[in-house]
């Protein structure tokens, strides 16, 4: 059953609430009311969840344009309406240019045509929820199919992306930031630029070998690689340049070699750069006291505020905890289920890698391991957790 609509009045005078809450009894929503702009925010910042919110114009200490001018900003799937008894040109041309007003009505109101403008504006919230779930719908399915495929032509670098996807879990949970899926997608795909490697420079550039600078300039583009993949697919813009300036140091150096610096540099590549050169250091499960005192070693290269977060998450005592509770499973590949998180490298007999350790198993890499081991033969026991959220 759908979650019924709310609709947010906000009016500065009792006696207008009170008369427009009896001119809206039995409409076909739940009516929340506030006497200030700043009580809607309050009740909207608390969780509020508004499908609609009708603002007086004339408010003290915020007025009404501003008021739906903020909601535009943090909560822009609210539909808004402004309600005022000054109709001048001036004030609905703001309204509709600063605050983005759906419906534009002067008081008194008739109940017929406030019902009909609330409906509209219902309905209006309705179509943009529904288009952003179908497109959150179509994102997550292509990602998937893209993750899956990653997996099975790459899995040493696939896997490293999952592990530091479930670290940037932490980190956005814990700093409550907004669109974490951004970061986290960032996170897994951010060597996805290494399919334009030959396999040969690929397999040079996972090893102690030295690269010729050519091939050091190839690997160095693996980010712009990754961007120019990313970046015409919708909704994916933040998450390519996140991914196109992973190596970029917060001083400025490193790639892309342009003026960006500091708090400019996104800050899910800044995150990246972090956790990058972590498990570059210790390639542990989790990020190791020794990794993070060596990046503050190096000044400079990582932002101070980020770096801290980290520390202060992997080294507390509640998270180290945690991870020495989980119970490790010893698995053969008919045991494996969807969910569980590999703790050793699944590999052939023979050494041929074919997932990565760290990696968060998914049905169709399941079925693909249940087919390899009818014709070939796995090192046993695969090693596996089960995460807890």
């Amino acid at each position: 059953m759908p979650e019924q609509d709310v609709v947010l009045l906000v009016d500065d005078e009792e006696n207008v609430l009170s008369a427009l809450r009896r001119q809206m009894r039995g409409m076909p929503f739940a009516l929340v009311t506030a006497n200030s702009a700043l009580q809607a925010l309050e009740l909207a910042h608390q969780g509020g969840k508004f499908s609609v919110i009708i603002a007086d114009m004339n408010m003290p200490a915020m007025n009404g344009i501003q008021l739906l001018e903020v909601f535009q900003k943090h909560f822009p799937d609210t539909v808004r309406i402004m309600l005022t008894g000054n109709a001048d040109q001036k004030t609905a041309m703001d309204a509709i240019n600063q605050g983005s007003v759906f419906r534009f009505f002067t008081k008194p109101c008739e109940r017929e045509q406030l019902q009909k403008g609330i409906d509209d504006a219902i309905k209006q919230y309705r179509l943009v929820i529904s288009e952003r779930v179908l497109t959150e719908q179509t994102l997550a399915g292509s990602i998937k199919v893209l993750s899956d495929v990653m997996s099975m032509m790459n899995p040493k670098v696939f896997g490293r992306g999952i592990k530091i996807r479930g670290w940037t879990q932490k980190v956005t949970k814990t700093m409550g930031i907004p669109n974490p899926w951004q970061l986290e997608l960032a996170a897994m795909l951010a060597q996805i630029g290494v399919v334009a490697l030959p396999q040969e420079v690929l397999k040079k550039s996972g090893t102690s070998e030295a690269l010729s600078p050519m091939e050091q300039d190839m690997v160095a583009k693996v980010p712009e690689t990754g961007k120019k993949l990313l970046q015409n697919i919708p909704r994916m813009q933040e998450v390519a340049q996140t991914v196109y300036y992973q190596n970029k140091c917060f001083d400025g150096t490193g790639f892309p070699h342009d003026k960006i610096s500091g708090k400019e540099i996104p800050l899910g590549a800044r995150l990246l750069k972090i956790f990058h050169d972590i498990d570059a250091i210790q390639p542990d499960p989790e990020p190791s006291p020794a990794a993070i005192a060596a990046l503050e070693n190096r000044t400079g290269l990582y932002d101070p505020r980020l770096l801290k977060v980290v520390k202060s998450i992997f080294l507390s005592k509640e998270d180290r905890s945690k991870t020495a509770q989980q119970k490790v499973l010893e698995l053969n590949v008919p045991q494996l289920r969807s969910g569980l998180t590999l703790l050793s490298d699944i590999k052939l007999q023979q050494g041929h890698l074919i997932l990565a350790k760290g990696t968060k198993l998914t049905d169709t890499q399941i079925e693909r391991l249940r087919n390899i081991a009818q014709i070939r033969k796995f090192n046993l026991p695969i090693l596996a957790v089960q995460e807890t959220a």
